[in-house]
């Protein structure tokens, strides 16, 4: 069975949006498709590596071009099922 997020792409159509939540600027992600019934708020740092989610670039490449921010394996993973699990990220299946 191949990695489902080796090559991590988002689910499209999907909204993308800054929000305040509680003094805070969240990015959300809504679909307008009805795939994902809740939207999911995630940082705004977030932003640059999910525009990179298109299903070109592999995981390994992404860890490296984001390490000198912070991304370490354990959030990228910690990412990619919170976007797997809210129906954000297309998989297999």
């Amino acid at each position: 069975m191949s990695d489902p997020y080796a090559f991590p792409k988002l689910r499209w159509p999907l909204d993308i949006t800054i929000q305040e939540l509680q003094g805070k600027s969240v990015l959300v992600l809504s679909c307008p498709a009805g795939f994902s019934a809740q939207p999911l708020a995630l940082i705004p740092e977030v932003a640059p590596i999910l525009k990179e989610f298109s299903g070109d670039r592999s995981r390994e490449a992404l860890l490296v071009e984001f390490a000198d921010y912070g991304l370490t394996p354990e959030l990228f993973q910690d990412l990619l099922q919170l976007l797997d699990q809210n129906l954000f990220l297309e998989s297999p299946g």
